[in-house]
Order: C-alpha cells, then sequence, then structure tokens
C-alpha cells in the first residue's frame, strides 16, 4: 500500500470554513457495531456513551456523539439515519453524508430469493444436543452451552458454537467436518457465514478464522492482542471488531488480514491553565508528554519518559507539569526546554496527581499521599474509589472525589473535616486568590456547585447552558487566576473544548477548541468556522467533512508512515 506523504502549510493561515474530525478510537470498551445499508458507513457505541460514525474507506470519524447511555443496539434507519437503543431508551443519530452514486455502491450480485425444496436439510437444538434432518434422516450430536447456530448457505453444513467449542456437522452424513476448541484463555464470540457459502468466519476474543470447512482445515487469519467485545460484518466481505481500548479493527475477507485499525486515543488529557489569557492543555502519551498552548498555536513536546501514568499543571508556569511515569518516579518537566527534574520517588504506581506549585497530592490504587516539596505525609484517606482529587493554592486542603461523595481533608493535620453526598459529580476543584479556599464541583448534568470549606453542603452556582457542549463529556479542570476556573470537555466530532467559567457571574463560553488525531496534538480554533492546522512530530491526514485537503493548500514534504 502506498502511503501518502505528509503536508504541512506553506503559511501560517486559516481556513474556512471547515469542519475538523477526530480520527481517533473511542474512550470506552466497544459494545455494538453496525455496518450501514452502503456498506460505506460503520457506527460504533461504547460504554462512555458515545456512538460515533466512520467512514470505512480510511477510518475518518463522520460524527460523534454523547447520548447519554450506554446503546447495546444500533440500527440504521437508511443511510443517514441512526437509531441507538438500550432497553426502552431511544436516541436518533442524523448527519449529513456524501452523495454517491447508489448504483455503484449498491452493484453488489445478491443471492436470488431462497425457496427451500422438499427433503431439504433442517437442523434442531436443545441444551444438549444439535439435531441436522434431510429427508427420513437424522443426525444427533451431544452439544453442550449453545451460544449461537446456522447453516450455510448451500446446505452443505451446520454450524453450532459455544464460548469455548466450535463443530461443524455435515448435512448429508453423521460427520463432524470440525471439532475447534477455544484456548484456555480465550472464547469464542461470534461466527459470520458468507453469504455464497464460501468460507465461515470465526471470531473469538483475540483472534479470527476463516476457511472452508469443506476443503481446508481452520486457520488463523488474524490475532489480536486485545479482547474483542462488538463485532460486525458487511455483505462487501469487510468484519468490523471492537475491542476493550476502544479501538475499532477491520478485516478483509478478501486479503485475509488486517486492512485499517483506528490509532489509539491518547491514554488521558490534563486541563493546564496558567491565566484567563492562554489556554491549552497536557495530553499523555505512552512514549512522552506533549502540551498545545492554544492562543500561541505553540505545541511543546518533552523529551521521551518512562511511560507516564498521570500528569498535572505545575501551577507556577505554564511551561512546567509534573508527571508520575511507572519507574515509580514523579519527575517537573519543562515543556519549552525539554528539562526533567526527578523530584520525588514513590514506592507505587500513581493513578491521580493534583500538583500546585512544589507540593502535590496523589493517590495509588492503596494509599493517598501529600508531598510538600520536601517529603511525603500519608493521608488516612480511603484510596480505593478515588475517581479525581485536587489541592488548593495553600496546601491545606485536599478534596477527594468518590462515586457518591466528596472528601474535604487537611492534608497538614490528616484530618477529615468535611463529606459531602453527591450525585454525577464528575470533577472537582478549588479556587484561587479570593477563592482559594472554595470547592468547586461539576457534575454530568454540567451544573457547578459549590462549597466554602465550612459549609455543610455544596450548592448550585450555575449551569453550562452552550447549547454546542450538549452531553460533553467532562475531562478536567483547572483554576486561573481572576476568579476563572477552566474546564476541559470532549464535545461532538472528537474535539476537545477548553470552557472558561465565571466563579463570581457562574457564566461559561467556550474559549478555545482543540482537535487530536491518535497521538498526535494537530490543531485548535478560536470560533466555529475556522481553523489553524499545526502538528507536532508527525501528521495524520487532516480532513474537511469526508475529503482530504488539496494540495493546493500545503506544501510536500518528506514521506510518513501512518498508523
Amino acid at each position: 500500500m502506498e502511503l501518502p506523504h505528509r503536508f504541512v502549510p506553506t503559511a501560517s493561515k486559516f481556513v474556512s470554513p471547515v469542519r475538523i474530525v477526530a480520527q481517533t478510537g473511542h474512550r470506552g470498551v466497544i459494545v455494538a457495531l453496525a455496518f450501514s445499508p452502503c456498506h460505506r458507513y460503520l457506527a460504533a457505541s461504547d460504554s462512555d456513551t458515545t456512538v460515533k460514525v466512520w467512514c470505512i474507506e480510511n477510518l475518518d470519524v463522520v460524527g460523534s456523539y454523547r447520548i447519554g447511555f450506554v446503546a447495546d443496539q444500533l440500527k440504521w434507519l437508511g443511510d443517514s439515519v441512526l437509531e441507538c437503543s438500550a432497553g426502552d431508551l431511544r436516541y436518533q443519530v442524523s448527519f449529513e453524508i456524501e452523495k454517491v452514486d447508489e448504483s455503484v455502491e449498491r452493484g453488489i450480485a445478491s443471492r436470488s430469493g431462497y425457496i427451500p425444496l422438499l427433503g431439504a436439510p433442517e437442523y434442531t437444538y436443545d441444551d444438549e444436543k444439535v439435531t441436522v434432518l434431510r429427508g427420513d434422516s437424522v443426525y444427533e450430536h451431544p452439544f453442550d452451552a449453545l451460544v449461537q447456530i446456522g447453516m450455510e448457505s448451500c446446505e452443505r453444513y451446520v454450524v453450532a458454537l459455544s464460548q469455548k467449542l466450535v463443530e461443524i456437522y455435515g448435512t448429508s452424513s453423521d460427520e463432524t467436518l470440525c471439532s475447534l476448541p477455544c484456548a484456555e484463555s480465550d472464547a469464542w464470540r461470534h461466527f459470520f457465514l458468507d453469504e455464497y457459502g464460501s468460507y465461515v468466519m470465526l471470531i473469538s476474543e483475540r483472534s479470527v478464522w476463516m476457511f472452508d470447512p469443506i476443503r481446508e482445515q481452520p486457520r488463523r487469519i488474524v490475532e489480536l492482542p486485545v479482547t474483542v467485545t462488538a463485532q460486525d460484518f458487511s455483505k462487501k466481505g469487510l468484519l468490523a471488531l471492537g475491542d476493550v481500548h476502544g479501538n475499532i479493527t477491520i478485516v478483509s475477507s478478501a486479503e485475509q488480514a488486517v486492512i485499517l485499525r483506528t490509532p489509539r486515543y491518547a491514554r488521558s488529557f490534563s486541563a493546564f491553565f496558567p491565566s484567563p489569557d492562554k489556554a491549552g492543555l497536557i495530553a499523555i502519551r505512552d512514549e512522552s508528554v506533549s502540551a498545545f498552548m492554544g492562543v500561541s498555536q505553540e505545541i511543546l513536546s518533552s523529551a521521551p519518559l518512562p511511560a507516564s501514568l498521570c500528569a498535572s499543571c505545575a501551577g507556577s508556569s505554564y511551561t512546567e507539569c509534573v508527571v508520575a511515569c511507572d519507574d515509580d518516579n514523579v519527575y517537573r518537566l519543562k515543556l519549552d526546554t525539554n528539562d526533567i527534574t526527578r523530584i520525588a520517588h514513590v514506592p507505587e504506581h500513581l493513578v491521580h496527581i493534583h500538583c500546585v506549585a512544589d507540593a502535590f497530592v496523589a493517590a495509588s490504587a492503596d494509599n493517598v499521599y501529600f508531598y510538600d516539596g520536601a517529603r511525603f505525609k500519608k493521608l488516612d484517606a480511603a484510596a480505593d474509589g478515588i475517581r479525581a482529587l485536587s489541592l488548593n493554592e495553600k496546601n491545606k486542603f485536599a478534596a477527594m472525589l468518590y462515586d457518591s461523595k466528596i472528601e474535604l481533608w487537611s492534608v497538614n493535620n490528616n484530618k477529615l473535616l468535611k463529606s459531602y453526598n453527591i450525585d454525577g459529580v464528575e470533577l472537582v476543584a478549588f479556587g484561587k486568590d479570593k477563592t482559594a479556599d472554595t470547592l468547586f464541583a461539576f457534575n454530568n448534568k454540567l451544573e457547578i456547585l459549590t462549597a466554602a470549606s465550612s459549609d455543610d453542603a455544596l450548592s448550585k452556582l450555575n449551569v453550562i447552558e452552550d447549547e454546542n457542549l450538549k452531553n460533553a463529556r467532562l475531562i478536567s479542570v483547572a483554576s486561573a487566576a481572576k476568579s476563572f476556573l477552566f474546564v476541559l470537555c470532549e464535545i461532538n466530532h472528537g474535539q476537545l473544548a477548553i470552557v472558561r467559567v465565571g466563579l463570581n457571574s457562574g457564566k461559561s463560553s467556550i474559549v478555545l477548541r482543540v482537535f487530536v488525531a491518535g497521538k498526535q496534538i494537530w490543531g485548535a480554533a478560536v470560533n466555529n468556522d475556522s481553523v489553524q492546522l499545526r502538528d507536532d512530530a508527525s501528521c495524520l491526514r487532516i480532513v474537511q467533512g469526508l475529503t482530504t485537503y488539496s494540495v493546493e493548500d500545503w506544501s510536500r514534504s518528506e514521506p510518513l508512515a501512518l498508523y
């Protein structure tokens, strides 16, 4: 396959109008997949209540939608309307698609209507066996825990599947054509039969098998590094697989190989805000940490570190952040100079960290720590179930967010001060300056809740009502001077939006949109219609809807292998 060349801007300029989409996987586990009737699009839902629609040709995102529930069923109503459902819940997604010649797209030779003949084979099954009937002949096959069963279109064999065994039975005799047990660490999930009877395709949690049981032995064509959680099959011979990491893999039956795979979503993003006039974020990758400053359009990329676990803005300078890595060390990283300083060693993997100047509060799976810039103190707060934490500007209080409560701790006295009952809270933060001792929380209804250190309950300050933030997923929050908070959200079409919230008025507005692709941060927009495009170490294709930007807008440079 010939890979495209990298394109870089000929000059710093704005392109307008434009809709940029992110070429990434999902954040949550893939729950359901569905090919569109025209076979040009693939819909996927995940455990993070997000539904994305992909163009199969190149796995570009056509649309990304937060629907408010986990859709375990996806059904296409035509080629541009998708119905998402879970039990009694329903949500319809519609989007604009590029018009194509339907005679070409639908020009798939289809099998003529099947009329069963007298004496044609049939099958029945119960909890203990599969029975194949052909005329007066009866063939019984013991089979336990049946999950799926089906007959090949030419009626030569019947496929029976359980989690641990696949068996294929001939319809003309009592012969078992194939008996394929699954590996102990694996499990069979599903099978698909080609409509022309050419092959059977078996899917387990870690592999794909494809063969014609009449002519050949079972053959594994793909091994997968992660667990498959959803699958669907297109009449064009494409198999779509979703996995626990939120990625989608496309397998071609013609090539008997993987032809497309979504790049892994950056493991996490951290809000990173020095002042109301400058906004940016930290992106954690497996190999490094990067910061993107939106107003200056500057990307600050770090030198390689050990695999990063979590990160936080250092607070004193917008070019500094604190990173906890899997070598059990915490580093201070100056992104503009790539200077790295080891500031502390923790004998555990940290999963949450929040830093203010030289101090930070952090949590592992078992313990919560406060570091005052010189030494560690283990807090008595429960580490199990912590979803987020925050340290106030004066290093007096730490807030621990759990599923149903927020605990306010005195880090110097190691004492629990307050416990607030909450519902659906996603983020916690303290203010700065005059609001340094005030706690702020954001819930999944986009309500802003607040409490002073002496208050016994949280009260509602305001609601973020921007229509562009409907169903937004909250990622992180950070405080800024002049009584502002900045919230990092994921909104439709894979965009990251930074929202400025006034702590006095409670009013909010989007100040920056950032676009990411896999491990690369490559663009930022200051309004809905214009975007300035940049990249750091490498560049994925930059798209407008479903169309790649024309060569006239870009200059060609060195070849780049896409991942």
